[in-house]
């Protein structure tokens, strides 16, 4: 949201994203953030993937003294259950998939 803000797309909300996503083909937030901006009224005209890829990635990753949005994370599942998990499947035969891009 504080990337489509940035790039004048102050319209979209947490309830914009959900809806969206919802329709699916929504997991690549850096797209999902550029279409945003795209279909906002006031939305910058013109900016690219690659803006948005940037400064997507200081707001989650962090600049500077400023911690990025990825260190309000949190595992879903329990430490337990994931050690559980490996236990039952073998040792370097269970792998987590994420959805991210990277």
């Amino acid at each position: 949201i504080a990337t489509c803000h940035e790039y004048g797309a102050t319209s979209i909300t947490f309830d914009t994203v959900a809806e969206w996503k919802a329709r699916g083909g929504c997991n690549n937030d850096w797209k999902l953030s550029l279409d945003l901006i795209q279909t906002d009224p006031n939305g910058k005209k013109g900016v690219t993937y690659e803006e948005v890829t940037e400064t997507f990635e200081k707001y989650y990753q962090g600049e500077g003294d400023t911690p990025g949005l990825c260190d309000l994370e949190t595992l879903i599942p329990s430490k337990e259950t994931l050690e559980e998990l490996r236990r039952r499947c073998g040792k370097n035969r269970m792998a987590v998939v994420t959805g991210r891009p990277k």
